[in-house]
């Protein structure tokens, strides 16, 4: 996409945001692709809000993985309140994903209004 050709033209870049809520007609895989453009090896900091979205476990898992190959990470936000197709798995790739960063201080997930989460997938 021509916004996975921006950000990896910027080899400076620190920094990204990516705010597709309410994005109910993009397909996970498109989601999923846009997600994982914005998430370089060098990022300090990045901020995902994906609610209200199609995101999928598997598009949470994939996105997650992508995550974790940003060794620099510091600061991170994902948000994926109100997608009604991420379960329990879905959070628990997230979790697993982000262990990964050594370097991650800070860190804000919001998972609320998930109607398919139980107890076990915030525990």
């Amino acid at each position: 996409t021509a916004l996975a050709g921006a950000v990896r033209s910027r080899p400076l870049l620190t920094s990204t945001t990516l705010d597709l809520t309410g994005c109910s007609s993009l397909e996970s895989s498109a989601l999923e692709s846009l997600a994982t453009s914005m998430l370089t090896s060098r990022l300090h900091s990045t901020v995902l809000t994906l609610d209200e979205t199609t995101l999928t476990n598997d598009g949470a898992a994939k996105i997650a993985r992508q995550m974790s190959t940003c060794q620099q990470l510091t600061t991170a936000t994902v948000s994926v309140r109100g997608c009604s197709e991420l379960t329990d798995a879905g959070l628990a790739s997230l979790g697993q994903e982000l262990g990964k960063l050594g370097k991650l201080r800070t860190l804000a997930v919001d998972a609320s209004d998930l109607s398919e989460v139980t107890s076990e997938g915030v525990e």
